[in-house]
């Protein structure tokens, strides 16, 4: 029986292979057929009208709105899944661990998402800085640590832990935790060594589920599928225009050829 670790993304695999196939196909076909129609002549005066709409003062104004959102748009969509991309390979690479002072932990669990009435600490120290499953935090390099700091560690398992510290070891060298939503402090105690990162309050709300995504198998094949319909559909769509304005200015030059 095939492991689930490596039956998912071949699944996934599978299933944008046959997407990207299968949209490779439609959209090459219309590509044909619009430049097809296009040098043919049967779409003339419907290209003659875009011309005669495209000299009007109005329309030029809206294309030039219409262009400058579009180019924006894409740059933001572009520059946010390229900082997507690269805050989880950056993350996965250096586990978690602050990179030149800082980095970033998605939370995967709800044990900070509240306070929990059983921690009194947490509301005589008017301690707020709570964060939700999926969120992104920002960890910082941990220099002197002490009671009530929230720290990400790496416990026995393996296992990376964003919880507060509620006490620590009297030399100092190991900590005793608990998640704000919890009632119980953690078993595993973790030393310096195992010490990640501080948190201090910086987060990013439900970031997490993007990173998490683009991180897996899947995620990653997603994007190359993504990128390569994006250059596919790009380039037949470019054809279809090309054929549109060889065909404009044949019927423009006949044009100018009977008025002269």
């Amino acid at each position: 029986m095939i492991p689930l670790k490596i039956l998912s993304p071949l699944v996934a695999a599978v299933g944008l292979g046959i997407f990207s196939a299968v949209f490779t196909l439609i959209y090459r076909k219309y590509a044909r057929s619009a430049e097809k129609s296009a040098l043919s002549g049967s779409r003339d005066a419907e290209l003659l009208s875009i011309v005669a709409k495209q000299s009007s003062p109005k329309f030029k104004r809206r294309q030039k709105i219409f262009s400058a959102f579009k180019n924006v748009a894409f740059i933001l969509v572009l520059v946010a899944s390229v900082l997507l991309f690269t805050l989880s390979l950056a993350n996965r690479i250096s586990g978690g661990r602050p990179v030149l002072g800082k980095s970033f932990m998605v939370v995967a669990s709800g044990s900070m998402s509240f306070k929990n009435e059983a921690n009194a600490y947490l509301f005589q120290n008017d301690l707020n800085n709570q964060f939700n499953m999926y969120d992104v935090i920002v960890l910082e390099r941990a220099g002197e640590l002490k009671p009530y700091d929230v720290i990400a560690y790496r416990n026995g398992g393996g296992v990376n832990v964003i919880h507060r510290i509620v006490s620590v070891s009297a030399d100092g060298s190991a900590f005793c935790t608990r998640g704000d939503a919890n009632s119980a402090d953690d078993q595993f105690h973790p030393t310096r060594a195992d010490v990640i990162g501080i948190y201090r309050s910086a987060k990013i709300p439900y970031l997490g589920m993007a990173v998490l995504f683009l991180q897996s198998a899947a995620g990653v094949l997603t994007m190359l599928a993504t990128l390569y319909c994006l250059i596919m559909a790009d380039s037949a769509y470019g054809r279809v225009v090309r054929a549109e304005r060889r065909r404009t200015q044949i019927l423009l030059a006949a044009r100018a050829g009977r008025i002269n």
